[in-house]
């Protein structure tokens, strides 16, 4: 017997009967044929190695862009310069910077040294004039960072693989400044010794090696 639909058409009771018998029926058993796998599809990821590199390994998750790594710090390296303008014994304008040298002391060019009878010799301007015909032209390499922006810089320089700060404190023109290296306080001791340089005519030290 057939009832009514709340919105009017038949409702047919045989249908109801039917569904309730087969969710009554018993399970039977699945065939192997039967069972259901899932789909492999390839990972979520893109190729996207250059030609001629091997290919990156295979994901099982989506493509992340990992951050590029922080650059490393920079280290200090020799920088060239050519025709310098040298202004005291110590000092080179070049590249539109001041460079000073490192581990020497040089007097300004207008100072003065005493000779043994009292009177003065321009030792700033001698020691300039034989900075200069040392470089004779030549380019010189000063070793510093490059980011470093103080005024004047200090650096050590060079000509070729000679040491500039060195060979001013072998030939007396610098002193070494307190914190130098040991072989500048050296040179410097033999310098005053020999009465090179800034030390024309001066007494000698007590401890200076005796002369024949």
């Amino acid at each position: 017997m057939d009832g009514a639909h709340p919105l009017g058409e038949p409702v047919r009771l045989a249908g109801v009967a039917l569904l309730l018998a087969t969710l009554l029926t018993p399970s039977l058993p699945v065939r192997a044929d039967q069972v259901y796998y899932p789909e492999e599809v390839p990972p979520p990821s893109r190729d996207v190695t250059p030609p001629g590199f091997t290919p990156a390994p295979i994901t099982s998750g989506p493509l992340i862009r990992e951050p590029l790594p922080p650059p490393p710090p920079e280290k200090p390296r020799w920088n060239r310069y050519f025709l310098p303008v040298t202004t005291d014994a110590a000092t080179f304008v070049a590249g539109g910077r001041t460079i000073r040298l490192a581990g020497v002391d040089a007097l300004p060019r207008g100072g003065v040294c005493k000779l043994s009878d009292g009177d003065n010799w321009p030792c700033g301007t001698t020691a300039l004039f034989a900075l200069r015909r040392f470089l004779a032209g030549r380019a010189i390499e000063c070793f510093f960072l490059r980011s470093d922006k103080s005024d004047p810089l200090v650096a050590p320089c060079r000509i070729g693989k000679l040491d500039i700060g060195l060979w001013l404190v072998t030939q007396g023109w610098v002193k070494p400044e307190p914190d130098a290296s040991d072989s500048y306080r050296k040179a410097a001791e033999a310098a005053h010794c020999a009465g090179l340089g800034l030390w024309r005519d001066a007494a000698r030290d007590a401890t200076c090696p005796a002369t024949n």
